[in-house]
């Protein structure tokens, strides 16, 4: 009887990739439209039809806004609105495992006896869930799920006969096109288990696409000359612009072989030259982050790099010579890298139903993390304990106070509340029997009890910021803030706001005639906005043309990270105006009104700090609400401990949201876990009505009319992770409007009366 035929798919964020094994034993990739790397997107057709891969792209030429790029970033919206229709997110995974499914049966002849899927370690039962029906839709049978990890381990174990002793670890190091991954996997006698996990949702080969653009639109041009990239408007300009999008692409992936590459910009009809030298220059801080979360992961692993039994490279991205050196000069460790990077974890879903070779026993010094269960045979994470365990009502207590004791996040939320990737730093061990669970720390895990800040509270031998006067002689400054590249910095004055270099000079002065009080620019810096004295505007940062003004009594105001949408209140609503049709696009009913506004990094959920009708002499009920931006429905409403809601913010991984403000002694900051809705409070001496987190989620910062001498006001901060507070950092001007981190993580800037102070990390 000849042996089943296989499937191995991973559905990846920009690309799938599947392979087949045939019954004889014989590997290969399948192909779509000649190239192994199917685009997953999907492209919604006048006729309601959904196209992927590359006729998604190409159809996406002339109406972009009936296209998603990147569906498997929408598993948890529900629902997507393409053009003017709506699907279903398992309608988009669907239509592209249907297109691999039909190629691979035209290939094999007949449908697939069994079919692997990969998906992300951090994917829980819910996400699980969504891409399983999608399975069946696509007419798979006998379906198993892998880690993504896990395969790519076994890839490298299997395939290329890499020796990884039993009880020895290795780092998975996935940088794909839209998100970037590490995972440490350990070896057991079945397989490898994940041992501890990071990432970085919004880090990946377009990202360094982007910043070869920005470095191109520098170098020649003005900024109406790029009008067409950042806003085409026409069919020809459309098309000019995925062309050039698309050459971006490949002259990132010619520089990883030659140290020369050349492209053409259309509209300009100019020929650039790109150098290898210049794409490292541009992409370096990313793959810092990128080497900084490795780092992370290690220790989180509680193994020495030494240790490693080695470092594998996976993802597109990962091809480029940069990533390989930055490894080896931070860890030691010479990583491993193959041919066709894209493959490795399809290929390596294949393998993980197979007998592991043998392996000899650890080596010594290996790490043997305690508790360790294996992952690989099952295809399911440990996660899947913790989850399963804490859905089950008469197990829930118990669960939840096991979870609080090794500060593991509980179970995923209810379906229609969007999962964040809390435990993105979480180390996932033990058995799935009794939940034999490792003490190990894990990032932004709430325990329900109070911090409370102590301005007397430890603080570090040697100062570990420097404070400087970055501006003075200001006049009424009342915000600040970074823009996303880390070279500007707005600053809010009374009846302008001025763009200053990071040198001190000003790029740009933006008059509007009133005082801003909030400023945020959206995530690109293409935009910036502001509110204050009643009023919002929004101004397109290149040209400082005002393209937004309203004057409704406005106390809120909030940008989406894509710079298409601005949020206001407006008399007990809050407005949701399209800025490129000047209309409104939504319209949210508060009872009350709205004094702080934040969307979170990708736009999916928009927090209203709210304040309801009074009760009794001004005795306002104070509320936190969260609402899904996909469907605009009202997520959750949050009981807020405090006078005023005066600012909330997202963690920038999206787990946790922080409200502050209120004035006089009795104020605090309030936290919710945003899987469970837990609330944890840190309390500040006088108000917090600027709260801020650092880019990588680290460091939790608020800043206010705080009371009491030069050594208690100013910028406080807290380790975010554990809620343990860190030290003021002080300066004699105290009155802190506004708070805000540099993107590079080193710096914090405050908004005083008349100056703007810095505080640079040393």
């Amino acid at each position: 009887m000849p042996s089943p035929a296989h499937l191995g798919i991973d559905f990846g964020t920009s690309h799938t990739v599947a392979v087949v094994r045939r019954a004889d034993g014989r590997t290969e990739s399948l192909l779509f439209d000649s190239s192994p790397l199917l685009p997953s997107a999907v492209f919604a057709g006048d006729d309601g039809d959904l196209l992927t891969g590359r006729d998604a792209l190409h159809s996406a030429r002339t109406a972009p806004a009936r296209m998603e790029p990147h569906p498997k970033h929408r598993v948890d919206d529900g629902t997507v609105l393409l053009g003017e229709r709506e699907y279903s997110v398992i309608d988009l995974f669907t239509v592209v495992l249907d297109r691999v499914g039909r190629e691979g049966t035209q290939v094999l002849g007949a449908a697939a006896d069994h079919v692997v899927m990969t998906h992300p370690a951090t994917w829980g039962a819910t996400r699980r869930s969504v891409l399983r029906e999608a399975c069946e839709r696509a007419g798979f049978d006998n379906v198993r799920l892998v880690p993504e990890p896990v395969a790519a381990a076994t890839y490298f174990v299997e395939h290329l006969d890499h020796r990884v002793p039993v009880g020895s670890s290795i780092v998975v190091y996935d940088f794909g096109g839209g998100t970037f991954d590490a995972t440490v996997v350990t070896r057991d006698h079945n397989g490898f288990t994940v041992t501890a996990l990071d990432g970085l949702d919004h880090l990946g080969g377009t990202d360094i696409d982007a910043a070869v653009t920005t470095h191109l639109k520098s170098r020649m041009g003005t900024v109406d000359d790029w009008a067409w990239l950042s806003a085409p408007q026409t069919p020809a300009e459309r098309r000019g612009r995925h062309g050039f999008v698309e050459d971006v692409r490949l002259a990132k992936e010619r520089l990883t072989r030659h140290t020369t590459a050349d492209l053409y910009i259309p509209v300009l009809d100019r020929d650039v030259h790109l150098t290898r030298t210049e794409l490292e220059e541009l992409a370096l801080p990313l793959v810092a982050r990128s080497v900084d979360v490795v780092h992370k992961v290690i220790a989180d692993a509680a193994v020495e790099p030494k240790d490693l039994a080695g470092v594998f490279l996976v993802g597109g991205a990962s091809r480029m010579p940069l990533v390989a050196t930055s490894l080896h000069r931070a860890l030691g460790v010479a990583p491993v890298v193959v041919d066709q990077l894209e493959q490795v974890v399809a290929q390596g879903a294949l393998l993980t139903g197979e007998e592991m070779n043998a392996a000899p026993a650890p080596v010594a010094g290996a790490h043997v993390p305690a508790g360790v269960a294996s992952a690989s045979t099952s295809g399911e994470d440990v996660a899947d304990a913790v989850t399963s365990v804490a859905s089950e009502e008469d197990t829930a207590t118990s669960a939840k106070e096991a979870v609080a004791a090794h500060e593991l996040p509980t179970s995923e939320p209810e379906a229609g509340q969007r999962r964040s990737r809390l435990s993105r730093r979480t180390v996932l061990t033990g058995g799935l029997v009794g939940l034999a669970l490792a003490a190990v720390p894990v990032a932004l895990a709430l325990s329900g009890d109070e911090a409370t800040a102590d301005p007397d509270g430890p603080t570090s031998p040697e100062p570990t910021w420097r404070p400087e006067v970055f501006v003075d002689g200001l006049v009424d400054v009342g915000a600040v803030a970074f823009s996303p590249d880390n070279d500007t910095v707005a600053i809010a004055v009374d009846g302008a706001v001025e763009l200053v270099s990071m040198s001190g000079s000003t790029v740009r002065v933006l008059p509007h005639g009133g005082r801003c009080e909030r400023l945020a620019f959206n995530a690109d810096g293409a935009r910036l906005t502001g509110c204050g004295a009643g009023s919002a505007f929004v101004w397109q940062v290149e040209t400082g043309n005002m393209t937004c003004e309203f004057h409704n009594d406005v106390r809120a105001v909030a940008i989406s990270p894509g710079g298409s949408r601005l949020a206001y209140d407006d008399d007990e609503q809050v407005v949701l105006w399209d800025i490129a049709n000047s209309e409104v696009a939504q319209a949210l009913a508060i009872d009350g009104g709205a004094h702080s506004l934040a969307f979170n990094s990708d736009g999916t959920r928009l927090a209203v700090g709210w304040q309801g009708r009074p009760v009794g002499d001004f005795d306002f009920e104070q509320q936190v609400m969260v609402w899904d931006t996909s469907v605009w429905g009202e997520v959750a409403v949050l009981d807020y401990s405090g006078p005023v809601v005066g600012t909330v913010a997202f963690s920038p991984d999206g787990s946790t949201l922080a409200a502050g403000g209120g004035s006089g002694s009795d104020t605090s900051i309030n936290l919710w876990n945003l899987d469970g809705w837990e609330r944890e409070t840190l309390d500040v001496e006088g108000d917090s009505a600027n709260v801020a987190y650092s880019p990588d989620a680290g460091l939790l910062a608020s800043g206010g009319n705080t009371e009491g001498t030069v050594e208690t006001r100013g910028v406080w901060l807290w380790n975010a992770h554990t809620r343990e507070y860190i030290d003021i950092l002080s300066h004699e001007d105290g009155y802190v409007r506004g708070v805000a981190f540099g993107h590079d993580g080193e710096t914090i800037a405050a908004a005083l009366e008349s100056s703007v102070v810095m505080w640079r990390r040393v």
